[in-house]
């Protein structure tokens, strides 16, 4: 069914006295979204609440992506606050979705705050949440502070996974604290995680931006099971340094 007749046959139902259920505007609102028809998305939500069919988190994390892969970052930040205010019932999804945007964003106070909101409702933080919170102020270059969340998560009983490792290696590498990733890189080991290709290419990266190219080449030349994407990493560093 196209998404022309969806509407009309939500017409027809309120024209028939038949009131449409949560799952019919969640399904039409899906289909909003899915074409990034906007604007007909939030005014369906709108009608859909005006009408006392109280919204769901799968609806509203709709409206969000939608948004966010419309590039409206902040306005999806804007909308998740106004659907809070009104008091909307919010999950851990959703919380995490404007997370991740804020530390795009670089609101790290923001992200914070959040993170504390999202605690006193009871919600657990978990390895996503603070590898976000790691990768933007990483991106900032405050490395303190990074390393500070990356010790809290520990405390809190949350391990840090391979991601939250290759973020922080990164962050080293860019802010040219070669020295510090590698020591990363032999703690990771100890706590029983393997570096990946990723892994690799962070450290390969950061001596290059250091200038240091001997170092780097030397180091490619140490992994027993280079990849096509650690080859890569070196010649795209030799071009750029």
């Amino acid at each position: 069914m196209k998404l022309k007749e969806a509407v009309e046959v939500l017409f027809d139902m309120v024209n028939e006295g038949v009131a449409p259920d949560v799952y019919i505007y969640g399904a039409l609102n899906h289909a909003y979204c899915k074409t990034r028809n906007l604007l007909q998305s939030l005014a369906l939500h709108k009608d859909m609440v005006s009408n006392g069919i109280k919204t769901n988190c799968v609806i509203l994390s709709l409206i969000l992506h939608c948004m966010f892969e419309m590039g409206m970052v902040s306005e999806a930040v804007n909308q998740f606050k106004e659907f809070r205010d009104s008091r909307i019932f919010l999950d851990k999804v959703l919380y995490n979705i404007v997370v991740d945007a804020l530390c795009k964003l670089g609101k790290l106070e923001d992200v914070v705050e959040l993170l504390n909101e999202m605690e006193g409702r009871h919600m657990s933080l978990d390895v996503v949440n603070y590898t976000s919170l790691i990768n933007g102020y990483c991106l900032q270059g405050k490395l303190v502070d990074a390393k500070n969340i990356f010790q809290k998560m520990k405390e809190k009983g949350v391990e840090p996974d391979i991601i939250t490792y290759n973020v922080l290696v990164g962050g080293f590498s860019r802010n040219g604290l070669t020295e510090e990733a590698l020591q990363l890189l032999d703690w990771m080991e100890t706590q029983g995680l393997k570096p990946n290709s990723t892994t690799y290419n962070r450290i390969i990266e950061g001596l290059c931006m250091a200038g240091k190219l001997k170092e780097a080449e030397a180091f490619l030349n140490t992994l027993e099971d280079k990849c096509l994407e650690n080859y890569s990493a070196m010649v795209d560093g030799c071009c750029k340094g």
